[in-house]
């Protein structure tokens, strides 16, 4: 099991995609239609990968598909429990895109109450735009907010065979 202070994927904004120097999650999930389009891949090398995250990638041909997933069977976590303005782990302003076989979570001790002081309600994963967008596989949990959202401005979204559990806080009583 991972935490925290496991190793942590590197990457930067300025990367070249090779795997010695690949881009940080959040500029591979922020690319240009010019870089990343129609039936690309984006592989998420294993690690823990801290922070939040959105996404707004998308295809050029509406008939295709991006993919987000993991290199071979890496085992890979998006940890969102940091201090943060984002209200989810992962945030998808996509269409077209997959996003598959990795994990959603809040690692380490947070509050679950809104009575503490350093509470905050993130979500795992919020589909906030994009149509046609898929999850599939995914293990979303621990995370002190709603485990997926997916709004009126996502139609045609699927969601399969993903292990969603333990999401959720503690209101006022």
């Amino acid at each position: 099991m991972f935490s925290k202070t496991d190793k942590i994927n590197p990457g930067k904004a300025s990367g070249d995609v090779s795997r010695a120097n690949p881009w940080d999650l959040q500029t591979a999930l922020s690319q240009s239609r010019k870089k990343v389009n129609d039936n690309d891949v984006i592989y998420i090398h294993k690690g823990i990968y801290n922070g939040r995250f959105t996404s707004t990638i998308t295809v050029i041909n509406k008939n295709t598909f991006i993919t987000v997933r993991p290199y071979k069977k890496d085992k890979v976590v998006l940890n969102g429990n940091i201090v943060s303005k984002l209200g989810a782990v992962l945030e998808v302003k996509a269409g077209n895109v997959i996003f598959q076989d990795f994990e959603i979570t809040f690692l380490e001790d947070f509050s679950r109450s809104v009575l503490d002081k350093d509470f905050q309600v993130v979500s795992g994963i919020n589909h906030v735009d994009g149509e046609d967008c898929k999850f599939i596989n995914l293990k979303i949990y621990n995370n002190p907010g709603s485990g997926i959202g997916s709004w009126k401005r996502t139609g045609g979204s699927i969601i399969d065979s993903c292990l969603i559990y333990n999401n959720g806080y503690m209101s006022k009583v």
